[in-house]
């Protein structure tokens, strides 16, 4: 199986690349290789278009830590995304957030959106998973506004932040790869006082997390 795994920093899955260069996981005829993006909407897109126009996975995984919405999922939680979004892409109109559907400059079934969705299409995947799938929104700006914070929350009832996945899902969806995006939370939203942040918590959970997925998907045994 070719695996590729997606993040937008090193320090998210760092642990985990170290097994992955020490071959640690994988068979003979397993490939898993990583990609760093960088961080946020627009280089997330073009560095998984550009590796996907070149080379097709079996398999594309993103893996990486954000915000809760939730007090009930504090840092530590990690998911699985099910639908996601660009949250802060509209116009805040009479009090509530419109996308660009509602605008009616986009038809929110024309592909690869489903219900003005990013929806992931492999349920087997999210299954296999074992985590609890969830709704992801994707932000160009790290909500601190509470207000701004409430508006995302009615419109899209996300249950984590990232600033990478909606393209995950988007440039997967257009070129035809399952993939599955998995987030750990590291904070709350609108919390940017990283003294109160579990970063430690959320990437651990996240590399032990990809590592056990990794030996799912590729029927490696347990190190």
């Amino acid at each position: 199986m070719k695996i590729l795994i997606v993040a937008a920093m090193e320090l998210e899955i760092a642990p985990f690349e170290q097994l992955v260069n020490n071959k640690e996981l994988g068979g003979p005829d397993d490939h898993i290789e990583i990609l760093y993006t960088g961080v946020g909407i627009m280089e997330a897109t073009y560095a998984l278009a550009s590796r996907l126009s070149t080379h097709k996975p079996d398999l594309a995984i993103q893996a990486g830590i954000g915000g809760s919405f939730h007090s009930i999922h504090p840092p530590g939680s990690i998911f699985a995304i099910l639908d996601d979004a660009v949250g802060d892409m509209g116009v805040v109109e009479g009090g509530s957030l419109k996308n660009i559907v509602d605008m009616g400059f986009a038809s929110p079934d024309k592909f690869p959106y489903s219900g003005g969705l990013l929806h992931n299409k492999y349920p087997d995947l999210l299954e296999m998973s074992g985590l609890k799938a969830v709704k992801g929104i994707t932000v160009n700006e790290i909500t601190t506004d509470p207000k701004k914070n409430q508006l995302i929350a009615e419109k899209y009832t996300p249950v984590i932040e990232s600033m990478e996945g909606a393209p995950f899902h988007y440039v997967c969806l257009e070129k035809g790869v399952p993939f599955l995006q998995i987030r750990s939370v590291s904070n709350f939203v609108g919390e940017r006082d990283m003294k109160n942040w579990d970063l430690v918590g959320a990437v651990r959970i996240l590399n032990d997390t990809l590592t056990q997925l990794v030996q799912i998907f590729t029927d490696t045994p347990t190190p």
